[in-house]
C-alpha cells in the first residue's frame, strides 16, 4: 500500500470527512486501439500511471460505509490556469509556437482523449454532489470521447495562433504510450 495515501485516508476519516475523489488518470489504461471503459484493462506504460493505479487500489480498500471513495481517470487536462504546467501537451505546445516561434512534436501520431479543465471540474462537482450511493466506491472515465493525435493538437494551435510556425517531427520517446 501507498503511504501516503494510507496517511491521507486515514485523516480523512479521522475527520469524518465522508468522500474522497481521487484525480486518477486514463493513462492507467496504457495503448489501446479501442475506446477504453473504467472496466477495461489495465496496461500501464509509465511509473506515473503505475503509481495511480496503486493509489487507486489503496483508496478503494478503505471502503466501509461512513467513507466513500471515488476514483475519478481523468483524460489529458488543457485550459488555463493561474500555474501554468508547462509540463502537459497543449500548454507545453502553445508555449513553443509562442516563444520559440515553431513546435517539436514527438510522436505525432499518438492519440489522446482531452477534456477542459472547467469540464473536469464541473464532474468533481457533479461527484461530491452526488448521492453517496450513485458514486460510493466507483471509477469514472472523465474526458470526450473523440480523440486528438499530438500532431492535430499542433496544428490547431498553429491555426488558432495565425501564426507560420514550423511543425517538426520526431519519434516517440520510449516507454511513452504510443
Amino acid at each position: 500500500l501507498d503511504t501516503f495515501t494510507v496517511l491521507l485516508v486515514s485523516e480523512c476519516q479521522k475527520f469524518k470527512l465522508n468522500k474522497f475523489i481521487f484525480a486518477s488518470s486514463c493513462s492507467v489504461y496504457g495503448q489501446s486501439k479501442l475506446k477504453c471503459k473504467e472496466t477495461s484493462k489495465l496496461n500501464p506504460v509509465s511509473l506515473y500511471a503505475k503509481c495511480k493505479i496503486e493509489c487507486e487500489k489503496t483508496i478503494l480498500s478503505f471502503d466501509t460505509r461512513q467513507f466513500c471513495p471515488v476514483i475519478m481517470r481523468l483524460s489529458t487536462v488543457y485550459g488555463d490556469s493561474p500555474r501554468k504546467r508547462f509540463d502537459l501537451v497543449v500548454n507545453l505546445l502553445s508555449a513553443k509556437a509562442i516563444v520559440e516561434k515553431n513546435m517539436t512534436v514527438f510522436g505525432a501520431n499518438q492519440n489522446r482523449p482531452f477534456i477542459h479543465v472547467e469540464d473536469a471540474a464541473k464532474s468533481i462537482l457533479l461527484s461530491l454532489k452526488a448521492p453517496i450511493k450513485d458514486v460510493h466506491n466507483q471509477i469514472f472515465n472523465i474526458g470526450g470521447s473523440q480523440e486528438l493525435s499530438i500532431l492535430a493538437i499542433a496544428k490547431k494551435i498553429k491555426k488558432a495562433l495565425n501564426k507560420k510556425n514550423k511543425i517538426k517531427l520526431k519519434p516517440a520517446p520510449e516507454g511513452s504510450a504510443n
